[in-house]
């Protein structure tokens, strides 16, 4: 059984850079899951009326924004009463774009954050796919409509459009505000390539040693088999895809290539990229 802390853990992630992955690793690890997913469908899509009545800030006077693409203003008084909520022994998870505000939140409720980061090329062509094809998101009738280069140009590029009327953060934007979260001293960086281990294409030593950091982080003083939760880790989440290192080399043309290191090649290697 797992030992209780006073914090609350948080995966947090730019979306599709591994999120479901450390999930897993979390539930393995005999935390559950609260059911708190901080990101923009706290208050976008279906039901926007009732979330932005419940969870929105027209009653906030300091409301916090959430969110990586287009971020929402919640309550942040209402953030405050939900952390205060999770219970001992569960985790939550978001995509939670780096503010002063925020981690003020966290740090008051508790919160340790892990942030799970991925080869930025890997994070494009994986969110591009996937929200062509997640018909209850909010960004499906943009995606939906576009090719896959277009898609990809979309994100990398940002604006304003008119198919959902929501101006989207360039991936630049994205990128550079996801750095912030590395310097906080109550946020632990993983990186997905070395989570994910040989069967996604990574290295079976730097899996094991990713996750013995995690386990020191979250202070889990029990006597886990590493290897066997290492065997179990790969695959089988609900967005599951691919999963593979470096399959933007497979699915970027060169043209497509020459864009994308144009628009963020020093903050790939910023994040300890090639």
């Amino acid at each position: 059984m797992l030992e209780k802390n006073n914090f609350i853990p948080l995966v947090n992630s730019i979306p599709k850079s591994g999120t479901n992955l450390l999930q897993k690793l979390l539930e393995l690890l005999g935390y559950k899951y609260d059911k708190l997913g901080l990101a923009e469908s706290l208050i976008m899509g279906k039901w926007y009326l009732i979330r932005q009545i419940i969870r929105g800030a027209i009653f906030d006077k300091n409301p916090v924004y959430i969110g990586f693409y287009a971020p929402v203003a919640i309550s942040s008084n209402w953030l405050i009463r939900r952390l205060n909520r999770v219970k001992e022994g569960r985790y939550i998870s978001g995509h939670v774009n780096y503010t002063e505000r925020i981690n003020h939140i966290f740090r008051q409720c508790n919160v340790k954050v892990i942030f799970i980061i991925r080869d930025p090329r890997d994070i494009l062509v994986s969110h591009t796919h996937f929200l062509a094809k997640k018909r209850d998101f909010f960004l499906y009738p943009l995606f939906s409509k576009h090719s896959f280069e277009e898609r990809i140009l979309i994100t990398l590029k940002g604006g304003h459009y008119r198919e959902v009327n929501i101006y989207l953060n360039s991936f630049r934007a994205v990128l550079e505000n996801a750095l912030h979260w590395f310097s906080c001293d109550n946020c632990l960086v993983v990186k997905f390539e070395d989570l994910v281990g040989d069967k996604g294409g990574g290295d079976k030593n730097k899996q094991l040693r990713a996750i013995e950091n995690i386990i020191k982080f979250l202070n889990i003083n029990i006597d886990f088999n590493i290897e066997e939760i290492a065997e179990k880790l790969y695959g089988g989440t609900h967005t599951f895809r691919k999963g593979k290192i470096g399959s933007w080399k497979e699915e970027l043309s060169d043209k497509l290539v020459k864009e994308v290191h144009k628009n963020i090649g020093d903050l790939i290697t910023k994040l300890g990229y090639k």
